[in-house]
């Protein structure tokens, strides 16, 4: 099983979780090793949906994919963390579904404000080619 397959099962267990908070065995944060911060949790999920995205839309127009397991390497090597360290914090949010809630709140402020930042940045471009 690739790595990028667990990758899109975990963020598709992450989403099943936000929609279907249930009581949870709670686990001391001790026992899940290194548990990434929520911000650091926002700003690495936003990122390995916009690669995903980026794949999927991508790959579709010009018949090609890129080395997924490579590129979210390059996610968490950004973020200053590694796969299992990412995992392990995933799992300790799963079993926290209201901060995992809070996390995924904030994925979608941060992957907002860059889709405004595009749609500004590409007004001023059609502005600026029109002149």
């Amino acid at each position: 099983m690739s790595r990028k397959w667990n990758i899109s099962v975990i963020l598709l267990n992450a989403c099943i979780y936000i929609l279907f908070t249930t009581a949870c065995t709670q686990k001391a944060e001790s026992d899940q090793g290194v548990v990434l911060d929520e911000k650091q949790m926002a700003e690495i999920l936003a990122d390995a949906h916009l690669t995903e995205s980026i794949n999927k839309i991508e790959g579709d127009r010009f018949q090609l994919q890129f080395d997924l397991d490579h590129a979210y390497d390059i996610v968490f090597e950004h973020h200053g963390t590694t796969f299992e360290e990412f995992d392990a914090s995933l799992s300790y949010y799963q079993d926290h579904p209201e901060k995992l809630e809070a996390i995924y709140d904030e994925v979608i402020i941060i992957l907002s404000e860059m889709q405004a930042q595009n749609a500004t940045r590409k007004s001023t471009e059609q502005a600026d080619s029109a002149q």
